[in-house]
C-alpha cells in the first residue's frame, strides 16, 4: 500500500470520527465532579424554577434552572453543583452561574449576595444509569460546604426520562390534646394542579429555633375523626424573620404536595403541626382541600 493511500485512509478515519463526534456530542452538557458529599442538613436556601426534558442528537437531556446558596454566606464566590442521588449511586454535576437580579427582593435577602446564586445545567442522561434519583444541591464556598435535597426526582427507565416534584409522604401521628407550645403559623396558598394539591406557608413554635423543628401538614376530614399527617419541604423565610424580628424563625417556611388519591374524595381542613424535641404545637387554618 502506497504512502498516499495510507494517508488517505488516515484522513478518512479522522473525518468519520469528527462526523460521529458532531452527530452525538451534546455541547454544553454539565461536567461531572468528584468529591465526598457531607450529610444533608438545613443550610441551603434553594429553588427550582424550570425543568425541561428534551432530546438533543437522539439523547435524552434535562435542562434545569434555579438558584441556591448557603444561608448566611455570601454567594459571590460559591461553586454550585447539581446532585442526583439514589440508594446506591450518585452523580455530581457542575452548574453554570446565572445572574439573578430578581432574587434579593423576591427572597427579602439583601445581605447574602443572592443575585449571584442563579444556576443552570444541561444534564446528559445518557451518562446516567437507569434508576430513581433525588435531586439536590451541593455548594462549596470557601471553607463552607453544604448539601441539601430540593424535593424533585429524576427517573430514568427503559429509555424514558422524567423529572418531577416529589409528592409528600404520609407519616404516622395520632392527633391528641398534648400540644405543649404556642404556635405561630399561616397557610398562605393552596392550589390544585392536575392530581395533586400544592400547599405553602410557614410556622414555628414560640421560643424554639425553627431550624430544629419538623413541620407537618395535618388534614382533618370534615364530619369525621379521620386525620392525615404529611411531611413537608423546608423553606427559608427572611420575610418572617423581618416581621417577627427574630432570626430563630428563618427556617419556618414549608411547602407540600399532596396526592389527590390520599383524600379519597373527601374534604379536609388544613392545619400545621410542629415538633421540636418534646415540644409540639398545632394550628388550624381556614383553608380546606378535597371535594
Amino acid at each position: 500500500m502506497t504512502k498516499s493511500k495510507i494517508l488517505l485512509i488516515i484522513l478518512l478515519m479522522g473525518l468519520f470520527g469528527l462526523i460521529y463526534h458532531e452527530a452525538t456530542h451534546v455541547y454544553g452538557a454539565a461536567k461531572s465532579y468528584s468529591t465526598i458529599l457531607p450529610d444533608t442538613e438545613k443550610k441551603i436556601n434553594a429553588g427550582i424554577d424550570n425543568v425541561l426534558v428534551k432530546t438533543i442528537k437522539h439523547k435524552n437531556v434535562v435542562n434545569i434552572e434555579g438558584w441556591a446558596y448557603i444561608n448566611g454566606v455570601k454567594a459571590d464566590q460559591q461553586k454550585a453543583f447539581f446532585v442526583l442521588a439514589s440508594h446506591d449511586k450518585q452523580y455530581i454535576l457542575q452548574a453554570e452561574k446565572v445572574s439573578r437580579g430578581d432574587l434579593p427582593a423576591a427572597l427579602n435577602d439583601s445581605s447574602d449576595g443572592v443575585e449571584n446564586s442563579g444556576v443552570k445545567a444541561l444534564i446528559n442522561a445518557s451518562n446516567i444509569a437507569d434508576g430513581s434519583y433525588q435531586l439536590g444541591f451541593y455548594i462549596e464556598n470557601g471553607s463552607d460546604k453544604a448539601y441539601s435535597l430540593v424535593g424533585y426526582s429524576l427517573i430514568k427507565a427503559e429509555g424514558k426520562l422524567e423529572c418531577k416534584e416529589n409528592v409528600n409522604q404520609k407519616v404516622d401521628f395520632q392527633l391528641n390534646n398534648t400540644a405543649t407550645q404556642e404556635i405561630n403559623a399561616n397557610v398562605e396558598s393552596v392550589s390544585k394542579e392536575g392530581e395533586t394539591y400544592k400547599l405553602k406557608g410557614w410556622g414555628f413554635l414560640e421560643g424554639k429555633p425553627s431550624k430544629d423543628s419538623q413541620v407537618y401538614v395535618v388534614l382533618k376530614q370534615k364530619d369525621s375523626n379521620t386525620v392525615l399527617f404529611f411531611d413537608t419541604q423546608y423553606q427559608i423565610r427572611k420575610d418572617v424573620v423581618a416581621y417577627y424580628k427574630d432570626n430563630d424563625v428563618e427556617y419556618s417556611g414549608f411547602k407540600a404536595i399532596i396526592s389527590e388519591e390520599e383524600l379519597k374524595g373527601k374534604q379536609y381542613s388544613i392545619g400545621v403541626f410542629i415538633v421540636n424535641g418534646s415540644s409540639t404545637g398545632i394550628y388550624w387554618s381556614k383553608e380546606s382541600i378535597g371535594e
